[in-house]
């Protein structure tokens, strides 16, 4: 005679437990892969202020001057394209135009004469110069037609102590990687190049400053 095998069902206490569990760990990996992509994000924008920064001061050497860039994609979303603005064209498009982007891009150029004074229009090449004081840096409107970073900075506030015949520029990168912009936020980096007497007239870079990352 076959007797059949003693089974027993999971109980309720048991189940509850298990999807407990199962929750955990699916919160954990959804976690980690947003951190991923946001990680992959900003690699991004670290390594095309780099082209910028490389760029600008070549242009200095050159000129003894940095270039202004407009913000370029004009409209900040979750993915956009390098488009052809006058002032991109005009320094040979650092970031070549169609390259797919996850922040948007500019660099704010100025500089100030013998006496400390902030000039407006370059005498050597008419470009014209962002005032120290001007604020927006970091700041931009989302395709959600709201504007993030509205307390921006402004090359003062950076930690940039400007002296007598001081050329800087201020390179900015301006994402919304969560795509919502909800809270008026959004992911930014900021470095600074200078060059002065102080820095022997040779173009210094400063560290990395960031806002808001992953918003």
């Amino acid at each position: 005679m076959f007797h059949a095998a003693n089974k027993r069902a999971f109980s309720l206490i048991e189940l509850m437990v298990t999807v407990t569990i199962i929750g955990v760990i699916s919160a954990i990996g959804v976690a980690a892969y947003r951190e991923y992509v946001v990680r992959s994000k900003l690699a991004e924008a670290y390594q095309n202020i780099g082209a910028l920064r490389i760029k600008e001061s070549t242009y200095y050497q050159e000129f003894n001057e940095f270039y202004s860039l407009e913000l370029n994609p004009a409209t900040i979303g979750n993915s956009m394209v390098i488009a052809s603005i006058a002032t991109w064209v005009g320094f040979d498009n650092p970031i070549p135009q169609g390259t797919n982007v996850y922040f948007a891009y500019r660099g704010w150029a100025g500089k100030t004469d013998n006496s400390g004074a902030d000039i407006a229009t370059s005498s050597a090449t008419g470009n014209a110069f962002k005032a120290s004081s001007v604020d927006g840096l970091i700041g931009g409107t989302t395709a959600h037609g709201t504007d993030c970073n509205t307390s921006a900075a402004t090359i003062d506030s950076l930690g940039v102590t400007l002296g007598n015949d001081h050329a800087w520029i201020a390179i900015a990168a301006i994402g919304d990687l969560d795509n919502i912009n909800a809270n008026g936020k959004c992911t930014a980096f900021v470095q600074v190049v200078e060059a002065s007497p102080g820095t022997a007239n040779k173009p210094q870079a400063s560290g990395l400053l960031s806002f808001n990352v992953g918003n």
